[in-house]
């Protein structure tokens, strides 16, 4: 097996919600640059010292799976998916092997994330505080989050995702400074493609 030195760090992608705003269509299937949406995220999680990708579907997942399955990631079903982006936290948590010394938090959502934002993450790693990039001293994503949070991770519920626990723990964040708006670029609506 893979000799790998330094910690042991997963990525996870959230692909499971209802993209409400993007009305009737699942806005992670709409193209974008030759390619869905989904898999802007998925191939920077690939594309990143990550060890491992696991993607959490949801809403449509037969669909969001059809069209990353050429890609080696490990899918995650989130049947709660429709409680909010906390429960496909705690399921993409779940999913994680034990040796695992942190996750990179991704959104599936997020297309100018790109692997580079990863790796400043996974090579700033620690094992107790959470980190994250800041453009201009305003958090982005994606976020890594150290073993010693999981717990906390997996108390979160409702829509918001890991925000609240984000503004709960802001002083200790160890913050990456990159001069880069795409850390806060999300799709909502198809007109934002």
């Amino acid at each position: 097996r893979d000799f790998q030195v330094g910690p042991q760090i997963d990525a996870i992608v959230l692909a499971a919600g209802l993209s409400t705003r993007a009305r009737e269509r699942n806005k992670l299937l709409l193209p974008l640059a030759g390619k869905p949406l989904i898999a802007h995220a998925a191939d920077a999680a690939l594309g990143s010292l990550a060890r491992k990708v696991h993607i959490v579907t949801g809403h449509q997942s037969n669909e969001v799976t059809a069209v990353l399955n050429d890609r080696t990631v490990n899918f995650v079903h989130n049947p709660d998916y429709a409680e909010g982006m906390s429960s496909s936290i705690k399921s993409g948590i779940r999913a994680l092997p034990a040796d695992l010394d942190a996750v990179v938090l991704c959104l599936g959502d997020m297309p100018l994330v790109v692997s580079a934002h990863l790796d400043l993450l996974i090579n700033n790693f620690s094992a107790d505080v959470a980190c994250a990039p800041y453009c201009r001293g305003r958090r982005g994503h994606p976020v890594q989050f150290p073993r010693s949070m999981f717990p906390d991770l997996l108390q979160l519920s409702g829509d918001t995702g890991a925000r609240e626990l984000l503004e709960k723990i802001e002083s200790t964040i160890l913050q990456i400074d990159v001069h880069d708006e795409g850390i806060f670029f999300n799709v909502n609506r198809p007109a934002d493609l």
